[in-house]
């Protein structure tokens, strides 16, 4: 039997921190189509469909080509459906997220987010916050202290696991880092 969570955070005060709430997650979020399926398929529900099932935390692999950030877990590579023609990116799910939290203000989702492949550095989150998030840091949680609910009600909690250089902290915040 499923239970619907739809509206999780719209039923806790504002003044709730978010580390005093179990949070339902999942781990390698995106691999419902992926390749070697045996050994790295950790979910067989899209990212919409979790999000419908009332997971708030996601578990975000990526790895970079060129100028786009793709889903990953390891050496697999994810995909948006079950013909593995297109490759899933971090905009395609990106854009759930926003529709869902469109369409559910008082909702919170976090985004953990891991660069998954390749050599582990700290050129990796530049170029991703550059894309994602410059420009849009309304639409995220990017401060290094749990909130309260009402802090970030409508918003992406950026969970970072992996790591930038000091001096990017002079410029912007990177988010709750878990690196």
């Amino acid at each position: 039997m499923r239970v619907y969570l739809e509206k999780l955070f719209s039923l806790l005060p504002d003044s709730t921190y978010l580390s005093e709430v179990n949070v339902p997650g999942t781990h390698d979020s995106c691999t419902a189509f992926c390749t070697m399926e045996n050994m790295c398929r950790c979910q067989s529900l899209t990212v919409k469909e979790q999000l419908a099932l009332g997971i708030r935390l996601f578990d975000i692999r990526l790895y970079k080509s060129g100028k786009d950030f793709y889903l990953c877990h390891s050496l697999a590579d994810c995909f948006t459906d079950s013909t593995k023609k297109k490759k899933l990116t971090f905009d395609d799910v990106l854009e759930d997220f926003r529709v869902f939290l469109k369409e559910n203000p008082e909702e919170i989702l976090i985004i953990s987010v891991k660069q998954d492949r390749g050599i582990m550095n700290r050129w990796f989150f530049p170029p991703f916050y550059d894309k994602y998030i410059k420009g849009d840091e309304d639409s995220w949680y990017l401060k290094n202290n749990i909130p309260t609910l009402g802090e970030c009600r409508g918003k992406l909690v950026l969970m970072r696991r992996c790591r930038v250089w000091k001096s990017f902290y002079k410029t912007s915040d990177g988010g709750l880092n878990f690196s």
